[in-house]
């Protein structure tokens, strides 16, 4: 089982929590602290920004196929529901899932 981990708030370590768990817990975005400085300049046209054959797929499937495609981006896992930060960096792209795993909306870089 995939490990996914919130942060309750911005001056505490992250949490390890079950995805599965059916009692709310505090809707924090996901810390952009966790992964690479965002870039917002000089986004490269020529890398692949979207991935619709991956709607369905296992997350680990979409993570490898991203990089795979862009190794100039991190693709961040995000359960369905979860808040995100809405500036857009050129070097990341969301990857929302479901409780089975598999992806629910396009990956795009942003």
């Amino acid at each position: 089982m995939m490990e996914i981990y919130r942060t309750r708030s911005w001056n505490n370590p992250p949490v390890k929590v079950n995805f599965k768990e059916t009692k709310p817990i505090d809707k924090m975005p996901i810390d952009p602290y966790k992964y690479p400085p965002c870039k917002v300049k000089g986004c490269p046209k020529d890398d692949k920004e979207r991935w619709p054959e991956l709607l369905g797929k296992s997350t680990e499937e979409a993570k490898a196929t991203i990089h795979r495609e862009n190794p100039k981006v991190t693709a961040v896992l995000v359960p369905v529901g979860e808040r995100v930060w809405p500036n857009f960096c050129c070097n990341r792209v969301w990857v929302f899932f479901d409780g089975q795993y598999k992806v629910t909306s396009v990956p795009t870089v942003g």
